[in-house]
């Protein structure tokens, strides 16, 4: 299943795909009696323009994530047809942009550039080109091609938490990729850690969303093509495998985000299960001893979903029929009528995603 692509799908070939958006959908914001209210209609993020009367304004833009303090990043175009571009943008508490700055720089090797992550320190991760995960220290920082593993084959950055650890992928020698993370130093260099255990040598694997305890969410890849859900839980100081299950009739799944639960509440993690084109958002809850449930289906029947982040409190934002939709408690609220999709929420309830063409904020409770 290879899920990093749905992450880069965001930024690579979302554009290509809107000519088949933009339907217009009907029915309510949200089932009777959600908890999850959305105040307003959602702000649009327009794209960043390049300021040259000669070239065609910009008219694509999606956001990636959103971090604690309102910060936003994406890609746009810089005129119209060009070269997505890593950018981003801030939001006050209400989501009104309070500023959209010029893009992320970009390194040498490449005019293409993706902002996939980023921390609460603004601390930001993703691609340089589309073959070499990179990091940004900050909005003005030029980019820091991240280590490879021996071989020097791809790598992708999708995401880094509070401590300044990395998760993503690597390909090593052999041509298989293994869910790796990189760790930020407190003089800002960044290094290469251990590859997570537990992958066979003929598997794939690749790790998306990382917490601030450092538990990572991925998937594996066997030699057959089935796609395993996975978290790597610190045990002893030591990385942990630990298997997600699937629903019943799904072959496949994958997690894509995880939050960071109050004491004594579970770990939820979000993802999907598949079996043929079907997929189906779910959701885990991981106890502390290690112990899973089984997985909670957020979709409803005959609708293809899926859960891609969750916050602190639990709200999940995802999509359902290509519909940008909230879960809270396992019960969506659509965010938009139109062709859209969620794809990060923060602690201050705020959803992003892309609508249509362009990029969304819509504040919920």
């Amino acid at each position: 299943m290879r899920n990093h692509i749905l992450k880069i799908l965001v930024v690579l070939v979302a554009a290509a795909s809107l000519t088949l958006g933009g339907c217009g959908g009907s029915g309510s914001s949200g089932p009777q009696g959600s908890a999850v209210e959305t105040l307003d209609t959602g702000l649009t993020l327009m794209p960043v323009q390049d300021g040259d009367p000669n070239t065609s304004p910009a008219v694509f833009a999606v956001p990636a994530a959103i971090n604690d303090g309102n910060l936003i990043i994406g890609s746009s175009e810089i005129e119209a047809g060009g070269t997505l571009k890593p950018v981003w943008w801030q939001v006050d508490a209400d989501g009104q942009v309070i500023r959209a700055d010029e893009p992320l720089a970009l390194h040498p090797r490449s005019l293409f550039a993706a902002a996939l992550g980023l921390n609460n320190n603004e601390l930001i991760v993703g691609m340089a080109g589309v073959d070499r995960a990179a990091a940004w220290a900050g909005f003005d920082a030029q980019p820091v091609l991240l280590p490879t593993l021996a071989g020097g084959g791809d790598t992708a950055a999708f995401a880094v938490n509070g401590s300044g650890r990395i998760v993503g992928e690597a390909e090593n020698n052999a041509g298989f990729f293994r869910a790796v993370y990189w760790q930020q130093a407190g003089d800002g260099t960044i290094t290469m850690q251990p590859v997570l255990p537990g992958v066979p040598a003929e598997w794939d694997a690749a790790a998306y969303a990382i917490n601030n305890s450092n538990t990572i969410a991925g998937e594996l890849i066997d030699a057959s093509g089935i796609s395993r859900a996975a978290i790597w839980r610190l045990v002893g100081g030591n990385y942990v495998r630990l298997d997600l299950p699937t629903l019943a009739d799904y072959t496949h799944a994958a997690a894509l985000g995880l939050n960071n639960p109050a004491p004594g509440e579970p770990l939820l993690v979000v993802g999907e299960v598949a079996e043929g084109i079907e997929v189906r958002a779910v959701a885990w809850e991981v106890a502390a001893d290690g112990s899973v449930s089984p997985a909670i289906d957020l979709g409803a029947n005959g609708l293809d979903s899926r859960a891609e982040a969750v916050n602190d409190a639990g709200l999940i934002a995802g999509w359902e029929n290509d519909r940008a939709v909230v879960w809270e408690a396992a019960v969506p609220t659509r965010l938009l009528n139109v062709d859209s999709k969620a794809f990060d929420i923060n602690n201050e309830n705020l959803a992003v995603g892309r609508k249509g063409n362009q990029g969304f904020v819509i504040r919920v409770n």
